[in-house]
């Protein structure tokens, strides 16, 4: 079996690498490379059929084509969409904040659900690009806490029927974090740049 990764062929060792998986594993580089796209012969495979690949042996006359990209890469990508998820999420806040005011509640209260489901996707992107890059990163770190008062503070306010209350909350507080985490979040792409480059780099290499 012969492997092309990135573009690059290389024969395929049996005696080092007797099964496909052991191919993909040595692709990913222990982690820090995600596979992108694995196909057998010209076939792409599905992420779930991977398993049964990965148990293939290398032995005969086949071509294993991978492509893999630095995750250092992948998490610096995500900063940029993660600044603007972060500004989408702040438009339907205020969104919200607006239809609690003019009193439409039932249907402002579903919006919100859905920004609050949005808002743990952002955190949870945001963490996982924090410890991908550590200490470059490291601001990223605790902005989920700084949402855990004005959270409470919604909850009180919907519990007692508070709608103006609320849309303040929503307007002033939250909203306000999320823009200005987006405008945090570009200046860290821009800043991070020329580490993506240089990544970039390492893993043409």
């Amino acid at each position: 079996m012969d492997l092309i990764h990135n573009h690059r062929r290389r024969p395929i060792d049996v005696r080092l690498e007797p099964l496909v998986g052991d191919v993909l594993d040595a692709c990913a580089e222990g982690g820090l490379h995600v596979l992108e796209r694995v196909a057998l012969d010209g076939i792409t495979i599905e992420d779930g059929e991977l398993v049964e690949i990965r148990a293939l042996s290398t032995r005969g006359e086949a071509e294993l084509s991978v492509e893999s990209r630095a995750v250092e890469l992948v998490a610096r990508e995500g900063i940029e969409s993660s600044a603007e998820y972060a500004r989408s999420i702040q438009d339907a806040l205020l969104r919200a904040a607006g239809g609690f005011r003019s009193g439409q509640i039932e249907a402002t209260s579903a919006l919100l659900a859905e920004c609050i489901d949005a808002l743990s996707v952002l955190l949870y992107v945001i963490g996982r690009i924090a410890r991908t890059l550590g200490t470059e990163a490291s601001e990223l770190e605790g902005w989920a806490g700084s949402l855990t008062a004005p959270f409470s503070e919604l909850v009180e306010c919907q519990e007692r029927g508070d709608w103006i209350g609320l849309s303040d909350l929503l307007e002033y507080e939250v909203a306000a974090r999320l823009g200005a985490w987006s405008e945090r979040l570009e200046h860290l792409c821009v800043r991070t740049a020329r580490g993506s480059d240089v990544a970039e780099g390492r893993s043409e290499a």
